[in-house]
């Protein structure tokens, strides 16, 4: 009997010993400076906190992660499956080639035809993204030696399978390492694999908590994944100035991590960049579009209505935008189809436009009208000399007449100048429209009467060589072309 009760004594003492073993003892660091010694509880550990066997007293303890010493706390939740190890600083680096161009672009990669490159004239790169080629007429400096990670040189899945190459995985301790470098190197369904590989080895060097801990770990990360590359759609949309897309992938994204804090953060810094960006865009984009749109119509306009007159084309190229059947209107709702944005949004992004330096728009020989009354600029113009008493004065011919405003328009459209014509009523939208910044006008001498008003030539007469004086023909007196400043 006595036997029997030492026998039952040693197997309770075994038990106990198996139990201790099973539970890790440690001395846990307190961020307050105290020490709590006891044993981990491993399958009680959670995301949030620690779970401890004290020694004195055997009491289960609590303890919340942020309150352990920041070193400790992240070896514990990586030994206990809570975090995956990353690879050491380093372990990654390997000696690539960096390639500077002409702008300052800089790529790096590994060098991959230096036999060829110089005589194809052409350098490539591999990189993760996949082989960039760079002409060697741009290249500034390089190919340089230099250390960079092998991630930017190989995707995740090569990374994977050049680990796997060096050793065929075959015990517990294989799958477990090359599990944890393949979530180093983000391949993550592979870490996956091979975690549930250990599990099915039943290695107890690998309890099964730790492990589906990893696995539960690896699930979030793959999730996560998604939620990058759905963050990268949205870059690539903004990249590639697809503003209504980006909306699109955002308020999709936004429905789909509703409650992710971190996620929300780096959508909420999207979304704000994409407004920026949008804006940025439209302001330098719309202008320019607009001032083609209304030249484009005022040429359209001349050149189909064969009714329009001087008075018609005036009010259709100067009336404001809120006019319907204005050429200011008629723009903006052309260039607000066009760039997929509203009226108003054309508007608004016209308003913001830079206004650094000024247009010109011209007004050429159709100056006159816009300038000064031509009746008053006749009753200017030199009248021939008076001849001597009791001498008969010279015949000369009569000056020509001057075109009256309809009859210039009139002229132009029966030549079919529908340039000169587009060009005169631009310069009338940027005037009157209310739509530009007028500066002061910066006037062109014209070039026929050299700013006279009129043209002299001598006549011979029977009383002798005496100065013609004619009205110019190209400036009908305004003695100078209109050039009309804006922004």
């Amino acid at each position: 009997m006595a036997t029997l009760g030492r026998i039952a004594c040693g197997l309770l003492l075994l038990a106990a010993l198996a139990a201790a073993q099973a539970e890790k003892l440690l001395v846990v660091e307190m961020t307050d400076g105290t020490r709590v010694a006891g044993r981990v509880i491993e399958e009680e550990c959670s995301d949030d906190a620690l779970v401890v066997r004290q020694l004195r007293g055997d009491a289960k303890r609590v303890i919340p992660w942020d309150q352990i010493k920041e070193e400790q706390a992240r070896q514990l939740r990586i030994e206990l499956g809570f975090e995956v190890v990353e690879t050491a600083p380093g372990a990654l680096l390997m000696d690539g080639h960096e390639i500077r161009n002409k702008v300052g672009n800089v790529f790096r990669g590994l060098w991959v035809n230096p036999k060829t490159a110089k005589s194809e004239g052409i350098y490539v790169l591999k990189t993760s993204d996949g082989d960039r080629r760079i002409r060697a007429t741009d290249i500034q400096s390089g190919p340089n030696v230099v250390e960079i990670s092998q991630l930017d040189v190989y995707t995740p899945r090569e990374l994977y399978e050049r680990k796997l190459g060096e050793k065929e995985p075959v015990t517990a301790e294989d799958h477990f390492r090359l599990a944890e470098f393949a979530v180093a190197v983000d391949a993550l369904e592979e870490a996956k694999s091979h975690y549930e590989q250990v599990l099915e080895l039943d290695d107890p060097k690998y309890t099964r908590e730790k492990i589906e801990r990893r696995l539960l770990r690896v699930q979030r990360l793959l999730e996560q994944t998604e939620a990058r590359d759905a963050l990268k759609e949205i870059q690539r949309a903004l990249f590639g100035n697809r503003y209504d897309r980006a909306g699109e992938l955002i308020q999709a994204f936004k429905e789909a991590y509703p409650d992710d804090e971190d996620l929300s953060r780096a959508v909420a810094e999207l979304e704000e960049k994409a407004a920026e960006e949008r804006q940025a865009y439209f302001v330098a984009k719309v202008p320019g579009r607009l001032r083609s749109a209304v030249k484009d119509l005022l040429e359209k306009k001349v050149r189909e209505d064969k009714e329009l007159n001087l008075r018609a084309a005036q009010d259709f190229a100067g009336s404001e935008p809120t006019a319907e059947e204005s050429a200011s209107k008629l723009a903006i709702d052309e260039v607000a189809a066009e760039l997929s944005i509203t009226p108003d949004e054309v508007l608004r992004f016209w308003g913001l436009r830079a206004k650094r330096s000024p247009y010109k728009a011209f007004y050429r020989d159709g100056t006159f009208i816009v300038i000064e009354n031509l009746e008053d600029a006749l009753a200017k113009a030199p009248k021939p000399p008076k001849p001597g008493k009791g001498k008969q004065a010279p015949q000369l011919p009569k000056p020509s007449k001057p075109m009256t405003p309809d009859e210039w328009w009139e002229n132009k459209v029966e030549q079919r100048k529908y340039i000169d014509l587009r060009d005169w009523l631009f310069a009338w939208w940027a005037e009157k429209s209310g739509m530009c910044e007028v500066l002061e006008p910066k006037d062109e001498t014209c070039t026929t009467c050299f700013g006279n008003g009129f043209t002299q030539r001598m006549i011979t007469t029977p009383q002798g060589a005496v100065p013609f004086f004619n009205r110019c023909q190209t400036c009908y007196m305004a003695k100078f072309f209109r050039v009309v400043r804006f922004k």
